[in-house]
């Protein structure tokens, strides 16, 4: 394979990329952007933690010939062109054209999609030697003691001896953020109907991933800032709210500031804990770059994805392959605005007129849920 095209905006896609980059050392990613904000500088670290920044990675800013053009439409026209699948709008000449210009520089370049058939092909051929070229990869250099004794003491505070089994309960909001795919974001009430559900015996379940602050008015009438999560949580004393702990100065302070092991740190969190509790780790969320890593380190995955999306067939390589990545179908998205981008998609393209819809006809996160 020659080069992958990972447009910068798709962070959950990085751990892939790079699982890709270890297993095929003829592999090359071209990172489009068209701004170094926050997404390309948190790309831009982790490729550097994992030494391949220099030699593996070629830039490429899609407003550098046409300043009209836009990562997003980039992509969408990218796929529409070249992949057989894409739902971009040919209306958009100024990002078709700069998905032409970087296919004419780069001949043999595929969407970012192209990485799951690699990775599948490698972990069906060698599971073990495979995951532990990519952990290597990932972890560049071995965490001190002293941050790994940190690290047990940080995950005794939310997990037990006692507890036969570990679920952990995803939550996801980068794409209405700014992220990639809106459809995929989680919805609070369907992460309480799953807690409601798995709550029983010595389960433990931690809720992790992306949360939000939310504004209560108490009976004498102050109000309460809390987080959603951690309401969510609240009366079941077998469940405990993680939140968005990569953020928390209780889990930098692990690292001594080490922004690469912070990032890799994650993972070590997940595999010591899995260890702990005899392979008894289960991770639940919506189809993410995040939860795909975890499957590729060996963790048990089910990743949630409304029946109609059209990666369902594309990600079954992973399980074919032995990779623990189970795909549990849902009828629709599980947010308003994540239904309301479907049906733009569906009418428009993306990269369309987005006109205004009557979203009455949606449906609230807060009351459907799954």
């Amino acid at each position: 394979m020659g080069h992958i095209l990972h447009m910068s905006y798709m962070t959950g896609d990085i751990f892939g990329i790079t699982a890709a980059l270890a297993l095929d050392p003829s592999l090359k990613i071209v990172v489009a952007h068209d701004k170094e904000d926050d997404y390309y500088r948190q790309n831009e670290r982790f490729y550097r933690a994992c030494n391949v920044w220099g030699n593996r990675i070629v830039k490429f800013d899609v407003r550098q010939n046409n300043k009209n053009a836009t990562a997003k439409g980039v992509y969408c026209t990218f796929k529409e062109l070249y992949g057989g699948h894409g739902s971009g709008s040919s209306k958009d000449q100024e990002s078709a054209a700069v998905a032409k210009q970087i296919k004419e520089k780069y001949s043999d370049i595929e969407e970012v999609h192209a990485v799951t058939k690699l990775v599948a092909a490698a972990y069906k051929t060698d599971f073990k030697g495979s995951a532990k070229q990519v952990l290597d990869t990932c972890q560049p250099k071995q965490a001190p003691p002293e941050s790994l004794k940190k690290l047990q003491d940080y995950t005794d505070k939310f997990v037990s001896k006692g507890d036969s089994q570990c679920v952990v309960l995803w939550s996801r909001e980068s794409g209405k953020r700014g992220g990639a795919h809106v459809e995929l974001d989680s919805g609070y009430q369907g992460i309480r109907q799953l807690v409601d559900k798995l709550s029983t015996g010595k389960r433990k379940i931690l809720l992790g991933g992306d949360d939000r602050m939310i504004h209560s008015t108490q009976n004498d009438g102050t109000g309460l800032v809390q987080s959603k999560l951690r309401q969510i949580s609240n009366g079941h004393p077998g469940v405990k709210a993680m939140c968005n702990f990569w953020k928390t100065d209780d889990y930098k302070d692990i690292w001594s500031g080490d922004e690469a092991m912070q990032r890799v740190g994650q993972m070590l969190l997940w595999k010591n804990l899995e260890e702990a509790k005899g392979g008894r780790l289960v991770h639940v969320g919506m189809r993410s770059g995040n939860l795909e890593t975890f499957a590729m380190l060996g963790t048990k995955v089910v990743y949630l994805e409304v029946k109609v999306s059209p990666s369902g067939e594309r990600m079954e390589q992973f399980a074919e392959a032995g990779i623990p990545y189970q795909r549990a179908v849902i009828e629709r998205a599980p947010t308003r605005t994540g239904r309301l981008a479907e049906i733009m998609s569906k009418q428009d393209g993306a990269g369309g007129n987005h006109r205004k819809r009557d979203k009455t006809k949606i449906g609230r996160t807060n009351r459907n849920g799954f």
